[in-house]
């Protein structure tokens, strides 16, 4: 197989002074968000990967607003929501490519075709942050030291690797199924690079 290049979508739901953006959905390269506004008298815009929040007014009615947001992904950013003087960083984007042998979409599709083999990996580990545009098995990890790794294809969990942050590593394990869900069982780091 030749070398598989994707864009992996990591978001995660924020608060800041009031505001609360959520994920709702990733669909043809856009991002859907929610975000929840104090009163009628905030405005909000999503410029590129920037979502502004900003006040036009005095006078307003406590009441709870909310408004969808749509950014459109096309390449490597930062996703940050900013308002008075403060921001947040909510979601990223990483462009990860790997050749590997075997693909992670295959091992979720059919745990059993790769039960017990050991296959050495390429992977973007996110520590416990799941990208929204990959498939990926379901329920969480069986142990809070577990990760989430991807290889653009699909995300699993992988045992015997932790990376607080977002780390490329090219590691030796073996494919395994816990309870109903694909695994691995890292064996061997051979590389890690921070991202």
């Amino acid at each position: 197989m030749g070398a598989l290049c994707s864009l992996i979508l990591v978001v995660h739901n924020v608060t800041l002074n009031g505001l609360a953006l959520q994920y709702l959905g990733y669909w043809n390269d856009t991002l859907e968000l929610p975000l929840t506004l104090p009163n009628f008298c905030y405005r909000a815009r999503a410029d590129g990967a920037l979502v502004e929040v900003w006040r036009e007014g005095e006078a307003c009615a406590q009441s709870l607003r909310s408004v969808r947001l749509f950014i459109k992904i096309k390449n490597e950013t930062t996703l940050v929501l900013r308002y008075d003087n403060s921001s947040i960083t909510f979601g990223k984007t990483y462009l990860f490519c790997s050749n590997n042998t075997a693909r992670l979409v295959e091992l979720v599709k059919d745990p059993e075709e790769f039960s017990n083999k050991t296959l050495k990996l390429k992977l973007l580990c996110l520590g416990h942050s799941r990208p929204v545009n990959l498939p990926g098995p379901p329920g969480g990890p069986l142990s809070k030291c577990d990760s989430v790794v991807t290889d653009g294809t699909a995300w699993v969990y992988a045992a015997g690797l932790w990376c607080p942050e977002p780390e490329e590593v090219v590691a030796i394990a073996k494919a395994v199924a816990r309870g109903s869900a694909p695994y691995l069982e890292v064996k061997e780091v051979l590389r890690k690079e921070p991202r």
